[in-house]
Formats: C-alpha cells, sequence, structure tokens
C-alpha cells in the first residue's frame, strides 16, 4: 500500500465558470499526476461570459465548450451536479442529486 505522501492528492473543483477552468489547467499543469480532480458542475458547458455581451445586439455569440471534453483532456472525474454543502469535518459534500 502506497505511503500517505505517495498517495495522489483529492481534489474538488465545485463551480463551472472561469475559476473552475482555470484552476483545473493550473492544477494540471503544477501537480500533474499527483493530484486527481473531481469537476463538480450544474451546467455540462463553459460558457466564457466576457463573449456573451455581444449577443443582444445580433454580433455572435459565445462560442461554449463541453465541459466532460475539457476533463476528460485533462484527467479529471466530471460530476454534473450543484453543490449543496460542504462538511469539512468529514470531509464531504452533499450535492443536489445526492440531498434529494
Amino acid at each position: 500500500m502506497p505511503s500517505r505522501s505517495e498517495r495522489p492528492a483529492h481534489v474538488l473543483i465545485a463551480g463551472g465558470a472561469i475559476a473552475a477552468l482555470e484552476l483545473l489547467l493550473a492544477l494540471r499543469v503544477l501537480g500533474g499526476p499527483r493530484i486527481e480532480i473531481t469537476l463538480l458542475t450544474a451546467r455540462a458547458e463553459f460558457v466564457p461570459p466576457a463573449m456573451t455581451v455581444a449577443e443582444p445586439f445580433r454580433r455572435g455569440g459565445a462560442l461554449t465548450y463541453g465541459w466532460p471534453q475539457i476533463a476528460s483532456q485533462q484527467g479529471a472525474r466530471l460530476v454534473l451536479d450543484a453543490l449543496e454543502r460542504v462538511d469539512s469535518a468529514e470531509q464531504t459534500v452533499l450535492t443536489a442529486a445526492v440531498g434529494a
């Protein structure tokens, strides 16, 4: 059995906006295989918010990117659900689907 220092750290990224994408990419670059990443987001698509401002003026729309493809490319586990509660003492989270 691997020692605690040899096992990968588990990181949960909750959210599906730009900060989640930036953190996912940074963790993969800096931590490599030493970090197991789970991305928890309620939306299946990432839409850069800055790109949506032209839509009301019919000047194009925002490109969307699928979280399943992004997560797969970055070696992360994707959970499509909403975060309800974090229990830091137990190191667990409750999602909307679990709480239903």
